[in-house]
């Protein structure tokens, strides 16, 4: 019983999370609900992609008619020039640190960038294949749309089926513009290291994979919140187009057996 009721809270969670009416979501975790303090209430919530509206919405600063939320706002993208403080930070760590030292924090900054790259490599594979996926279903779904909006509909479930493809179509917008703010990540600017080029030593080389460092592992982030985006999204996108090539498929038939009927009565 303990459990079902566990089950069943999350299922209105979720339910009231995804509803455009009456949502309740954190914006720290933007467009999904967690167990915090910051829960947004609203009336209704228009989900852009990567922006939301909320329109008569309530969090901890009181009410509101309206509020735009952005997912730079949580997650934006870094620059270097946000990393001031840290790097000179770290210039003051490694001015006590003897030689050997400061080369055993190389070996460490070293095994971290390859970490990092490791998972942007991984980031990447995975949209490239979401991008497959998406130009395999893409044609299919695109075909079936046509099929249905060219008739009229007469039976409850043409209804049905047009409001799923509908449902779709919002589902791939939102992972399109999501792919699109990922595919524009990486025509990023390139970090310089100008102090390295002008006075190398292994102090100004730590320096400068200290500052990759910090950099990649905010990009990262950044990725990963983008690619869970698209991964939910694009999953239900899938299931609603496959859900409704199945039904097209469904009515066609129904529509070639009435066909044959009425012309063999006749």
């Amino acid at each position: 019983m303990v459990s079902f009721l566990l089950w069943l809270r999350d299922f209105v969670v979720l339910f009231l999370c995804r509803s455009p009416i009456c949502s309740v979501t954190n914006d720290s975790s933007f467009d999904e609900f967690s167990q915090k303090k910051d829960i947004r209430l609203s009336l209704l919530r228009l989900s852009f992609g990567t922006r939301i509206l909320y329109i008569i919405t309530y969090d901890q600063n009181g009410f509101a008619i309206y509020k735009v939320l952005s997912i730079d706002e949580l997650c934006a993208w870094p620059r270097m020039s946000e990393f001031s403080q840290p790097l000179s930070e770290y210039q003051d760590h490694l001015n006590i640190l003897s030689k050997d030292k400061v080369d055993v924090e190389i070996d460490y900054l070293k095994s971290c960038l390859n970490d990092a790259a490791n998972s942007k490599n991984h980031f990447h594979m995975k949209v490239s294949i979401y991008l497959v996926v998406l130009s395999i279903i893409t044609p299919l779904f695109v075909g079936d749309l046509a099929k249905m909006f060219k008739n009229n509909p007469k039976e409850l479930i043409q209804y049905i089926v047009m409001g799923g493809a509908l449902l779709a179509c919002y589902y791939f917008f939102k992972t399109s513009v999501f792919l699109i703010k990922y595919l524009r990540t990486k025509s990023v600017e390139k970090m310089v290291f100008k102090r390295l080029k002008e006075n190398p030593s292994v102090h100004k080389l730590a320096e400068f994979y200290y500052a990759r460092k910090v950099l990649l592992e905010q990009q990262n982030r950044c990725l990963g919140s983008y690619v869970r985006h698209i991964e939910e999204n694009l999953l239900i996108f899938f299931l609603l187009a496959i859900c409704n090539y199945i039904l097209c498929q469904d009515i066609s038939l129904g529509t070639m057996i009435d066909f044959s009927i009425n012309f063999y009565i006749n």
